[in-house]
């Protein structure tokens, strides 16, 4: 199917499945996501957070006294995170777990629990940005929808369900596509007796749809209705909040007041249709709205003006909204983000930025039926830059002693690992955490972590400390590849480049797979032939992948195409104002400008003038001197073929000779450059090349004897 992309879409998938409890919303903001989830199996719902940009976890679980025990920060395996969807995955347990994606890492994963290995979803399209878990097979365990958004143009998007069976994801259908991207995914049904379904926004430049899609085992997808008239920066919630059994789709644009509740009828079974509902003015600037399930229908939280308040609200869904109560942020933040919890229960997360960073704090509030009363609150661990990386890494032998040793895989364990060992198959892990910054890491403490599908035999695990005095410090995230790269050469920047010698560009990957690569989202994907690089003479953003089993992260880079301006002498400065620069007293070790250390007859000052060596007797000013600009530049057409500058200065002066140095510590060695030398027209020009034997090198014209 193929929907237009003049405006944006708000987009379902249909299953005819029950449902296991609240359903898990994902709450965004520009920062983070969050949702609510049984993490531990106890019946009480715990809460993620997951920070977008480094891909780090904060788990939360919920505590008798009504707070929350924070687990350590932890890396997903990915940066760049897009979605998070809660769902049950694993039969044998009550507990629930997580799936993400990240379009930049190219990847879609799921956990079982917050705490265990990640799956991959299989490859089936390029940059997954939505997932969304449901039980759409009927076999109790939850399935996942995913979708994409980097395919070939028009229809940049591909969606398709994916079924759990039992420790791997599975096709469960073909791969639909459309002109995407959707974003905002979650799951949602009409009415309580009916499917679920993927809901999601369509956003274009000036509008948005709102999708839904209903799902069927086998062929494939059918469009549900279509919401349409949306504004492009359009946000979304629903509820039950009625008796009626249909449910209630709010849509808002932060920074404006009204909320906006299309109706929503039945025509014919399991057929579903919007209708024009009413529209509520809640007085405030919305940041965003959150439903609050209870036993008997629903609550509304709104955030309002940048997290600075709060305000529940008493609401059927057809009638306007009644304020119950007010909740003012902490003192020097801002609300970010809020979720629902059971009974009509909630957390505020809250932090310095509001909705625009990262949650440091939060606040549970319990419903105690007219109000809402604190529950607990305190800060969120800190993210530091080792909560996002990973620290233990798996070879099938010792990766310092033989080249052979093949990594397996990766994995993390507090914020520094001591010390790795296997025991009944499983990995044990001595962790540290650091305790300040003054005292820095603490005492140890051992972790367990579950490897499925990976064999402890032969196996040896890799941590940060090797020993009493060697470390191994790790940079990439938790992930099963951190050694698959994409690379280009040469390095992105600015270049100069024409018809006649364009730029060329060489994609490589590590270890070697197909490379693909695009020149612009309006493009098609094409095979990169080394034998046929592309070359270009614009500038040009180049976005490359390997396709490998898994695919690579996406790779990017920029060439920028211009003419490089021409390089002049730098202005001396000059702080003891004796007339002599600041670097030419250095390189030479002279400070006296009426000094004569050659002897020759003529100061430090005339030769610093005439461009003379002062520690040369031979080296002196010509009574017929005329003025010499020796300039740098990017090479000219008839630059011979790897020319790297072009070293030029006037041909009317006779004499010159022009010597090169690899450095300015005294004392310079200067040689003089053998080189072939051309006149063309006014100037004298040495082409200096590419190859030159020397990362720097540094030019001047002596008056010959």
């Amino acid at each position: 199917m193929n929907y237009s992309t003049a405006i944006a879409t708000c987009f379902f998938l249909l299953l005819a499945a029950p449902m296991a409890r609240g359903a898990a919303f994902t709450y965004e903001s520009d920062a983070e996501l969050t949702a609510s989830l049984d993490a531990d199996g106890d019946g009480e719902w715990d809460v993620i957070v997951v920070d977008k940009s480094s891909g780090v976890r904060q788990l939360g679980i919920r505590q008798a006294d009504g707070g929350f025990r924070w687990q350590d920060p932890a890396s997903v395996g990915f940066e760049g995170i897009t979605s998070l969807s809660v769902g049950h995955f694993d039969t044998n347990s009550p507990a629930e777990g997580f799936a993400i994606a990240s379009p930049e890492a190219n990847r879609a994963a799921s956990f079982t629990t917050p705490t265990s290995a990640s799956v991959l979803v299989p490859s089936f399209g390029i940059g997954p940005n939505a997932v969304v878990a449901f039980d759409f097979a009927g076999d109790v365990a939850d399935d996942l929808i995913v979708a994409t958004q980097w395919d070939d143009p028009p229809d940049a998007t591909r969606f398709a369900g994916f079924q759990w069976a039992p420790s791997e994801w599975q096709s469960a259908s073909s791969a639909a596509v459309l002109a995407g991207p959707l974003v905002q995914a979650n799951r949602a049904r009409f009415k309580t007796d009916r499917a679920w379904m993927l809901a999601a926004l369509r956003p274009a430049v000036t509008s948005s749809e709102f999708l839904t899609e209903p799902y069927f085992k086998g062929p494939g997808f059918i469009a549900g209705p279509t919401l349409l008239g949306l504004a492009a920066n359009t946000r979304w919630a629903w509820g039950e909040f009625k008796t009626s059994g249909f449910s209630t789709f709010l849509f808002y644009e932060p920074g404006k007041s009204t909320l906006r509740a299309p109706s929503i009828s039945e025509p014919f079974p399991s057929t579903f249709a919007w209708g024009p509902g009413a529209t509520y003015d809640l007085g405030s600037p919305i940041s965003q709205i959150s439903v609050l399930p209870t036993t008997t229908g629903a609550l509304l939280l709104a955030i309002f003006n940048d997290g600075a308040a709060a305000r529940t609200y008493d609401f059927d869904g057809v009638s306007k909204p009644v304020q119950r109560q007010v909740f003012t942020a902490p003192s020097s933040t801002r609300f970010s983000l809020a979720g629902g919890l059971r009974r009509g229960d909630f957390i505020l997360l809250n932090g310095a930025s509001g909705g625009q960073g990262r949650s440091t704090g939060y606040q549970r509030w319990n419903n105690k039926g007219a109000t809402h009363t604190l529950a607990g609150s305190g800060a969120l661990p800190a993210i530091t830059t080792a909560s996002g990386r990973a620290n233990v890494l798996l070879y099938d032998g010792d990766p310092l002693a033989s080249d052979a040793a093949v990594f397996l895989r990766a994995a993390k364990a507090g914020e520094w690992s001591v010390q790795a060992s296997f025991t009944a198959g499983a990995l044990d892990v001595k962790q540290q955490h650091t305790v300040t910054s003054v005292i820095g890491l603490g005492n140890s403490s051992n972790i367990h972590l579950s490897l499925p599908a990976l064999s402890s035999f032969g196996v040896v695990p890799l941590v940060n400390q090797r020993s009493g005095g060697e470390s191994v410090s790790i940079l990439s995230p938790a992930s099963d590849d951190i050694f698959r790269q994409v690379s280009f050469a040469p390095t992105p920047g600015t270049y100069a480049a024409s018809v006649d010698l364009p730029l060329v560009i060489h994609i490589r990957a590590q270890p070697a797979a197909p490379l693909y690569y695009r020149t612009g989202p309006a493009s098609p994907w094409l095979l990169y032939d080394a034998d046929a690089p592309p070359r270009i003479i614009a500038t040009t953003e180049f976005t490359a992948f390997a396709q490998s089993n898994p695919p690579s992260a996406i790779q990017r880079a920029r060439y920028q195409i211009a003419a490089l301006p021409g390089v002049g002498p730098v202005s001396p400065v000059d702080a003891n104002n004796n007339g002599l620069s600041d670097d030419y007293e250095k390189a030479l070790g002279i400070q006296d400008p009426n000094g004569d250390p050659d002897g020759d007859g003529f100061t430090n000052l005339q030769e610093y003038q005439a461009g003379t060596d002062p520690q040369d007797p031979k080296s002196v000013p010509s009574n017929t001197s005329t003025p010499v600009v020796l300039i740098a530049r990017s090479p000219g057409a008839s630059a011979p073929a790897e020319t790297l500058c072009e070293i030029a200065w006037p041909s009317n002066v006779p004499g010159l000779i022009l010597e090169f140095a690899v450095d300015l510590i005294p004392p310079v060695s200067w040689t003089a450059v053998t080189a072939s030398i051309s006149t063309v027209g006014l100037e004298r020009i040495y082409y200096n090349p590419d190859t030159a034997g020397s990362p720097q090198r540094f030019f001047r014209l002596r008056k010959g004897p």
